[in-house]
């Protein structure tokens, strides 16, 4: 996840991603399939998804904080997930095929509302500084806040005075 960060939303001194600066600097070196694969994952943002069917080989979902649907070709991942399943990631265009971009992770159900929440909460507190910013602009801009509050989520199951053990059982059965 760090990898994928760095290379498509930390931006250098310059106010670009390091994928910016190769399609610039290294883009003759690059055939256009590369730079097309490079373009769309450089748009590609982290967001929380919800698996709402699979059939075959596509998975659709719900992006629930921009609430948008997306279809994906994921052959390798199709028989792993199950509907319902909450993925946090990135989703892009991948040839001619939308998919997940990078690692996914995954978020319990228990924690969902608090993470949606706090996202919101977070969203709206830049909005006070820059009022026209869309929440995709937010999840590409400030991602890193995202990343934290994702973290804190899953730290807060990991601390839960509840029997912890049932609950995570219950999840990998799930699973």
């Amino acid at each position: 996840a760090f990898n994928v960060w760095v290379s498509i939303d930390y931006k250098t001194d310059h106010g670009k991603s390091f994928i910016e600066h190769m399609l610039e600097d290294k883009s003759d070196q690059l055939s256009n399939l590369e730079k097309e694969i490079l373009i769309e994952r450089n748009k590609s943002f982290i967001s929380l998804f919800e698996i709402m069917d699979i059939e075959g080989e596509y998975i659709y979902i719900a992006d629930l904080l921009t609430g948008k649907k997306h279809t994906l070709w994921e052959p390798a991942l199709a028989d792993m997930l199950k509907a319902s399943d909450l993925i946090f990631g990135r989703i892009g265009r991948i040839i001619e095929h939308k998919g997940f971009i990078g690692n996914i992770s995954f978020l319990p159900p228990s924690v969902k509302d608090t993470f949606i929440e706090e996202i919101f909460i977070d969203y709206n507190r830049v909005r006070l500084r820059f009022s026209e910013m869309s929440i995709e602009k937010y999840l590409k801009q400030h991602s890193i806040n995202v990343y934290r509050i994702y973290t804190q989520c899953i730290y807060e199951v990991i601390d839960m005075d509840e029997d912890i053990s049932s609950i995570l059982y219950d999840e990998l059965d799930e699973f």
